[in-house]
């Protein structure tokens, strides 16, 4: 007869145990999926806040350089010694050619000249068959403008439309400061229209409508964004509201995909407690999807407890660490590379380059013009002694530069003026001494880097007679300019199809950790622009 087996009680069941353990889970589960919903609508409201911030920063911004026009043009031609003559004599031939003709180009509605009085000298809504336009401010409303110009664009409404003024006073060209009294005054209108509008709205990736003072906000949909900006008057008064309303799909989606998030979880929760009883989920599963992450997200730190093991997944964390310690001495050594393969190009190379056009030049000078041969050779040879030391660091610290053994106005002017060379041009240069002061060594060289680039682009690439270089600061940054006035401003330069020239300046302008701009230049041409912290 077999002894009968022995119960096991029941607080000493492995069945009991784990139910609690699933129990405790799942209870553990369902308050983290509690906490989770929670913090993402949290999370949701405060980038709904912190979207509606922003964008109404930017309507604001817009605002202003909408009206960006009307300034250019009132400050452009209020200081002329020419507007001053036509104020005191008119001349419709003159206003015809000047005024009626930049009406279209500066997308205005009308312009005023004005005596000082207000009285209107010449009114003009472009060129001929446009009618002349009357004044958009009653007599007492101009009289209080003229007293007291606004600081920014008023605002008035006429026959239920909204113009955008601007009012600049009439002074000689010699005075820059506007510091003399006016002799008169210029004033300029624009509508803002259904096109304009539009155009802001698609900007703001909303839709915009100017509403009257009394209307009510416009509704929104849930997670959208109203705003709503005044656009004041003369006397500083609400005019009129510019109102946007912005969907915010993105918002939209977030609370998608909060939903989906919170499903997802508590899916995962209920598989948890299922897998929560399977051993090999503890001792094999997991640990193997740890190796699995590190390898995707490329983070060594996550198999570190792993590596200390004895089992056979400890050698995997092992050699995984192996790997990530391999992967990390390449990338080390591809990025030297490439950061030595772009020194060169930026310094050697084109110094050696405009050196050899130099010797070019001369050659050709040296029985018509010795004089002028004679200076290409001594200014060729002592950029050519530069390099000579340039290499000598560049062996020594494997950074060309790094000490500049010269001050950066000095070698900017030198790599401009060995490029005459190549091509004459009319070089600008325009270093804000407290810009080049509060560049570290990194910085001028990467600022040098950038510069010889682009001149060596401009004289290669471009007609221009002339080439302007600037550096300013501003406050904690710091905004460098090359550009050109070349005949036909290019969508892209020669060099990026050609060479590596616009490949190094982007990866310069990352060293400085900045913004890259490639835009048509103010006069022509072609505009490089780097804003970078100091």
């Amino acid at each position: 007869m077999r002894p009968s087996l022995r119960p096991i009680p029941l607080h000493a069941s492995l069945g009991l145990r784990f139910a609690l353990i699933a129990a405790g889970i799942f209870i553990l589960a369902a308050t983290t999926l509690f906490l989770v919903q929670r913090s993402q609508r949290k999370a949701l409201d405060s980038l709904l806040e912190s979207e509606t911030r922003e964008r109404s920063r930017m309507l604001d911004e817009l605002v202003e350089l909408t009206g960006q026009a009307m300034r250019d043009f009132t400050q452009d031609y209020s200081q002329w010694d020419e507007m001053v003559a036509f104020l005191r004599q008119p001349n419709r031939e003159w206003a015809a050619i000047n005024l009626d003709a930049s009406i279209k180009n500066f997308k205005l509605q009308g312009a005023w000249v004005l005596r000082l009085d207000g009285s209107v000298v010449y009114a003009t809504a472009g060129e001929a068959p446009a009618v002349a336009p009357p004044l958009p401010l009653p007599p007492r409303a101009l009289a209080g403008l003229l007293a007291k110009p606004a600081a920014r664009n008023p605002f008035v409404a006429v026959n239920g439309e909204t113009f955008e003024l601007c009012l600049a006073p009439i002074v000689p060209s010699a005075d820059t400061t506007r510091s003399s009294e006016p002799l008169g005054w210029l004033l300029a209108a624009r509508a803002w229209n259904a096109p304009l509008l539009e155009k802001i709205g698609e900007l703001m990736q909303g839709r915009t409508a100017v509403a009257r003072p009394d209307a009510p906000p416009p509704s929104l949909k849930v997670n959208g964004i109203g705003l709503r900006q005044p656009l004041h008057g003369p006397a500083g008064e609400v005019v009129a509201f510019l109102d946007c309303t912005i969907e915010a799909e993105e918002l939209k989606i977030a609370g998608r995909q909060n939903e989906i998030v919170f499903w997802v979880l508590a899916a995962t929760g209920v598989v948890a407690v299922v897998l929560a009883i399977w051993i090999p989920y503890i001792s094999v599963l997991r640990p193997l999807r740890t190796v699995s992450a590190s390898l995707t997200t490329g983070n060594p730190n996550l198999i570190q407890p792993l590596g200390q093991r004895a089992d056979e997944l400890g050698v995997v964390a092992q050699s995984v660490q192996t790997v990530f310690a391999q992967q990390a001495e390449l990338q080390g050594l591809l990025a030297e590379r490439t950061r030595l393969g772009r020194d060169l190009h930026d310094g050697v190379i084109q110094t050696v380059y405009a050196a050899g056009m130099n010797l070019a030049a001369a050659r050709g000078a040296i029985r018509s013009r010795p004089g002028d041969a004679e200076r290409i050779l001594d200014e060729t040879r002592n950029e050519l002694n530069a390099s000579i030391r340039e290499l000598r660091t560049f062996i020594d610290q494997l950074e060309p530069e790094a000490v500049p053994v010269r001050p950066l106005p000095e070698a900017i002017r030198a790599a401009a003026q060995l490029l005459q060379g190549i091509r004459p041009f009319n070089a600008r240069i325009d270093l804000e001494p407290a810009a080049t002061d509060a560049l570290g060594a990194s910085h001028r060289l990467q600022v040098l880097g950038i510069v010889r680039e682009a001149l060596s682009n401009s004289v290669r690439h471009s007609q221009a007679g002339e080439i302007r270089v600037s550096l300013r600061r501003h406050g904690a940054h710091a905004e460098l300019v090359v550009s050109d006035d070349g005949a036909s401003p290019p969508t892209a330069p020669a060099a990026v199809k050609t060479g590596r020239g616009m490949e190094n300046i982007a990866a310069r302008a990352k060293e400085l950790a900045g913004e890259l701009t490639l835009q048509p230049g103010p006069h022509g041409g072609f505009e490089i622009r780097v804003w970078f912290p100091l």
